[in-house]
């Protein structure tokens, strides 16, 4: 009986130990949760707002940067996630900007962290401005890379940005004509002209981009097909697409739009640019005016604007001249247009262009199959896996079969001795019931009477419930009414004390000090007091306030200064300046002055 209770206390002990160690290492558990939670609602705060920078870019993109810059010190704090999303965000809004860039290195940063670590449309948006940056830089063989893996990205993944994908085809249509390969233009034209549609974002350059890719492929009717659906949606203000399709009805022979469009330029009186300098001498020579066109190209050439446009020039003007028969200006021409070849060099770049697209589609069939290998073998593995498991469930099985019918013989034999030693036992206890039926009965008379004091001590215990609880009442009534009353004691004394907190305030403000909730709210109650319409005055002028704008309200109405109310709060210096200035309403007498609420 000794050992019993010994090892009842030492099971106990152990139980309440352990529980102490659990209870110790849930806290801790606890602790490192909750900041953990904590770092990641700031991160996610911080995505948040990248995330709404990143859809005021698309409209106002110098609004957004000045935006980014606001919040890049917060950035550089958090996770290395929501940094890399910042530098992505930074390349969008250079990109929407038109701010060439001066390196790749933040691409590829980019680039190669959220190949790694980030989503499918994360990858489809890093790629898509890697590619931008590679073009701005005239690396056309990259730009063409990483816009064809954007492409791929995007179509692989259920999830997509498809106006960065429609932004992505219309890139590679612009790469691809500028190295002169017509055939893969027109793919990507077509593909772009296609996803507009869907997304509802089909406009004027869209619908060019397929014309202009069918005229390089001389399909001159379904070129002028989508011109004329592209004068639809032309804007006759704009006179970069007035001059744009007038070019290409020109060069298509449609002399009717031609003539058409030429009225609208000369009635606006807009001033060609490099291109539209092109289209008026392609509708001077499609009218039957050489001279007039010759004049044109002659300017174009004698101008600065490009290596390209002066190749185009030179050629126009050798087919002219070849035409009227004039061969020294025809040889003159065509020399120039040589020169003009060899320094933009187009078969170095149609090379490059073909070479990347050969690599990419050889990396892509590469990785095709060694998906498909790793596919057949993780289906082999599975396979005898699956056979290891059925044997060794089968051999299991046998084991216990064989094992429990072993048992079971032995516990026949076991019983059948057990059977005779109970038969025995049984004649024994027939004598003892005897006897257990006489102290039963014996028993069962003395419960009897227990049972009828039970019931009185139990009426007794009901009573004296009622009486403690009418007790417990009226206790609960008079610390009730204590409360108020030291409330109202409380309520006084901080009302006597007002100036003095203040005067503390003014005195921690001299040094670094952050006020806790409670210093906050015996300022605000102070203040309240000595200024019992503040709280209106900055309903009138401010409307919905902040925290932060209370705090800076009510620490100007005591008379601090810019610095110390920066002593006294996490704002930054800007914010402060800029606030004060616009608070100055809490100096003026003047109840009449015009509110501000743009605080």
């Amino acid at each position: 009986m000794q050992d019993i209770k010994i090892f009842c206390n030492f099971v106990v002990k152990y139980i309440f130990t352990l529980y102490i160690l659990m209870k110790n290492t849930i806290k801790y558990i606890t602790l490192i949760i909750a900041i953990i939670c904590l770092a990641s609602c700031r991160d996610s705060k911080m995505l948040k707002q990248i995330d709404e920078i990143k859809a005021m870019g698309d409209t106002a993109p110098e609004k957004a940067m000045h935006a980014l810059d606001s919040l890049r010190i917060q950035i550089s704090k958090g996770n290395e996630y929501t940094r890399m999303k910042g530098m992505l965000l930074e390349l969008r809004l250079r990109d929407k900007s038109y701010m060439i860039p001066v390196s790749d290195d933040s691409a590829r940063t980019v680039m190669d962290y959220f190949t790694k670590n980030g989503t499918e449309l994360d990858k489809q948006e890093a790629y898509y401005y890697a590619g931008s940056v590679y073009r701005d830089l005239n690396d056309t063989p990259k730009a063409l890379e990483y816009f064809l893996k954007s492409e791929d990205t995007a179509l692989k993944s259920k999830i997509r940005d498809s106006l960065l994908l429609r932004n992505t085809y219309s890139n590679l249509e612009f790469l691809l004509f500028h190295v002169q390969d017509y055939n893969e233009t027109l793919k990507m034209a077509k593909k772009e002209y296609k996803i507009s549609g869907e997304i509802g974002k089909t406009n004027f350059r869209t619908t060019m981009h397929v014309g202009e890719a069918y005229l390089r492929v001389d399909s001159i009717e379904e070129a002028n097909n989508y011109f004329m659906m592209a004068e639809e949606l032309l804007s006759p203000s704009n006179a970069e697409d007035c001059y744009s399709l007038l070019y290409d009805f020109s060069f298509v022979k449609n002399k009717k739009m031609a003539d058409k469009l030429y009225k609208c330029i000369k009635k606006s009186n807009f001033l060609p640019s490099p291109s539209g300098e092109f289209a008026l001498a392609q509708y001077f020579e499609l009218i039957g005016n050489a001279d007039s066109a010759i004049v044109v190209y002659d300017r174009i050439l004698q101008s600065d604007y490009g290596v390209f446009n002066s190749y185009d020039a030179a050629r126009f003007l050798f087919s002219i001249y070849e035409q009227k028969g004039d061969h020294d200006n025809s040889r003159k021409y065509a020399n120039i247009s040589m020169q003009l070849s060899d320094s933009v060099n187009f078969g170095k770049r149609q090379e490059l262009a073909a070479t990347v697209k050969n690599q990419f589609k050889y990396y892509k069939n590469v990785e095709e199959e060694n998906r498909i290998k790793k596919e057949n073998t993780k289906y082999q593995n599975w396979t005898w896996a699956l056979i290891a498991i059925v044997l060794l469930i089968s051999l299991t099985f046998a084991l216990i079969y064989f094992y429990n019918k072993n048992k079971h013989l032995k516990e026949i034999l076991r019983f059948n001795d057990k059977l005779g030693e109970l038969q025995t036992e049984k004649e024994q206890m027939a004598g003892k019931a005897a006897k257990t039926e006489a102290d039963y009965k014996r028993i069962k008379k003395s419960l009897d009477v227990s049972n009828v004091r039970l019931a009185e001590v139990t009426k007794e215990i009901e009573r004296t419930e009622q009486e403690l609880k009418t007790k417990e009442k009226l206790l609960s009534e008079k610390l009730e009414q204590n409360k108020r009353y030291l409330s109202l004691l409380h309520k006084a004394d901080l009302e006597d004390k007002a100036e003095d907190v203040i005067q503390t305030i003014r005195s921690a403000s001299e040094g670094k000090y952050r006020l806790s909730s409670a210093d906050w709210q015996r300022l605000y109650h102070a203040v309240d007091k000595l200024q019992p319409d503040l709280m209106n005055k900055m309903m009138l002028h401010i409307g919905k306030f902040t925290e932060q704008q209370q705090q800076v309200c009510y620490l100007l109405s005591i008379g601090l200064t810019n610095a110390q109310i920066e002593n006294l709060t996490d704002i930054p210096h800007v914010t402060v300046w800029r606030w004060v200035k616009r608070f100055n309403w809490i100096y003026n007498t003047d109840e009449t002055a015009a509110p501000n609420r743009n605080a």
